[in-house]
């Protein structure tokens, strides 16, 4: 079905250039690529699959004039580059990717992305009246992973509640001890980090005039 469709549009792509008299442009050729989570060897070989020696190892051709690549998840190796490939595979397979992703550092985009897909796929595991136990098991185990996403949200959450109090309260005391804070000024502040908001809390101490304040965040910024 998918190669006769990839036939179809090859044979629109024909009538358009012929319609449009493009003779002097290079002939598009879309490429089909099928995803399987397995296949086996002999299957491979009955549709004379050959191992894509540009691609590497999981990715084969089929024939040339049926332009179709196939990759098989399973034999994929475990790199960064094929995680996206491996997290759409079964099993053990799948497991290992979603482990990875749970490894990535909190702030990886990749992480992120994997985590928004994870919360829709579990949304749709749990929607399903009749529910297999391999399919029981990726709900909980991205239930687990959901969790720990919202766990870290809130701890950004609570970071960012801190440096916000930080920044409020150095702002009073400055504005005590040098008058009122140029918004330039007070911009500068509000991007001190936690650890750089207490350092001015403590210098803030033997400052009488804003000069004092602009000379230190001058420092600061130079550093």
């Amino acid at each position: 079905m998918c190669i006769a469709k990839l036939f179809e549009i090859q044979q629109e792509l024909t009538r358009d250039r012929k319609r449009l008299k493009q003779t002097d442009t290079a002939e598009i050729k879309p490429q089909l690529w099928i995803l399987t989570p397995t296949l086996a060897a002999p299957t491979l070989t009955g549709f004379g699959a050959v191992p894509d020696l540009e691609w590497g190892q999981g990715v084969y051709l089929l024939p040339i004039h049926l332009q179709t690549s196939i990759i098989v998840i399973h034999q994929l190796p475990r790199t960064p580059e094929t995680l996206w490939f491996r997290l759409m595979g079964k099993g053990t397979v799948q497991e290992n990717a979603i482990s990875e992703v749970a490894n990535l550092p909190a702030n990886s985009p990749y992480k992120g992305s994997a985590l928004d897909l994870f919360l829709s796929l579990k949304l749709e595991l749990e929607s399903k009246q009749s529910i297999e136990p391999e399919e029981r098991n990726l709900a909980m185990r991205l239930s687990a992973l959901y969790i720990e996403k919202i766990q870290e949200a809130q701890q950004v959450g609570r970071q960012e509640g801190r440096t916000e109090e930080g920044q409020a309260l150095i702002l009073r005391q400055l504005t005590r001890r040098v008058g009122n804070v140029p918004i330039e000024a007070e911009t500068l502040v509000k991007a001190l980090s936690l650890d750089r908001l207490e350092d001015l809390g403590e210098a803030l101490l033997d400052f009488a005039k804003i000069e004092d304040l602009l000379a230190w965040l001058d420092g600061d910024l130079n550093k």
